[in-house]
């Protein structure tokens, strides 16, 4: 189970990359959270690796970082 915590730190990190300001990316579906912006290239190893910690991961099939509820 995600802890909230968790949940909010992924997105902030992600909300890091957002030039605009518009994760419009963002959607539940069934038991996860994806969000769609910034790719996996665009990000610092650090801010990749707490984002793994969190139980965030990067799915290249849908170009999204998911984490399960």
């Amino acid at each position: 189970m995600a802890r909230i915590s968790d949940v909010a730190e992924g997105l902030t990190i992600l909300s890091k990359y957002d030039d605009d300001g518009d994760l419009c990316g963002v959607r539940a579906e069934h038991d996860e959270i994806l969000a769609g912006v910034p790719a996996l290239g665009a990000l610092e190893e650090a801010d990749i690796a707490r984002l793994d910690e969190l139980g965030w991961t990067w799915d290249s099939v849908e170009e999204c970082w998911r984490r399960f509820t």
